[in-house]
């Protein structure tokens, strides 16, 4: 059977996920998400260094390199979510293989970082990343409400913004020109953080529309189509 395969244009909004091989838990301690969220924030541009070696800088903030930096913008990313396991993003592609690349640059950094601290080699991720292309605006919020809940619906904390390593603390305190800030969602959260926050924690609703968001989250979630030169 052909997999299916989704097309990633640019200016267009993805939901995107991986997952550890054999449900390793790869983000095991405080260091190891941390490790991964300065990640995505470093690749979301197209950064000549490797992060290994940016990390080492002395003489400059990283923030500040980021910010002053001319590299081109691979990616937007519009909120995010760190399990355990997995991992969810959603992306707007802003440079032509841009989200590709975005994910094999996280992904392979991350990897070698992992199996470096265990002293192992081999592969960490489940294989290819999912993705998923969002086509309204009730899509997106259905999606994003997943992503800022599922911490709380694995048992890991009782509200969502006690979670230190997704994007809905964000979204509820939103504060511009802000350089350890991730997230670039104007024009994806047309409502009010007080408003989008009880969106989010509507458990009652978000039952209701779980059959939609299981199919948007995963029944719809394909590799990615090759780049052919």
């Amino acid at each position: 059977m052909t997999k299916r395969e989704v097309e990633i244009v640019c200016g267009s909004c993805y939901h995107v996920f991986n997952s550890a091989i054999n449900g390793t838990k790869v983000f095991q301690q405080q260091a190891h998400y941390e490790r991964f969220v300065r990640l995505i924030r470093y690749y979301r541009k197209n950064m000549f260094w490797k992060y290994a070696r940016f990390e080492c800088l002395k003489t400059y903030s990283p923030e500040i390199v980021l910010s002053q930096t001319n590299a081109e913008k691979l990616v937007d990313v519009i909120a995010y979510c760190i399990m355990p396991d997995h991992f969810h993003i959603i992306l707007k592609q802003v440079l032509d293989g841009g989200v590709s690349k975005f994910m094999a640059k996280i992904t392979n950094a991350y990897a070698k970082f992992f199996n470096r601290i265990k002293k192992k080699n081999g592969p960490v991720w489940s294989g290819r990343y999912r993705c998923s292309k969002i086509e309204t605006e009730k899509e997106f919020l259905c999606i994003s409400r997943h992503l800022h809940m599922e911490p709380v619906f694995a048992g890991l904390v009782k509200k969502p913004e006690q979670y230190e390593y997704s994007s809905f603390r964000e979204y509820i305190n939103r504060v511009k020109n802000d350089d350890t800030k991730i997230c670039s969602f104007d024009g994806y959260v047309n409502i009010e953080p007080k408003e989008y926050a009880t969106f989010v924690k509507d458990t009652d609703n978000y039952i209701k529309t779980f059959d939609t968001i299981s199919r948007l989250i995963f029944e719809n979630c394909l590799i990615p189509q090759t780049r052919r030169i």
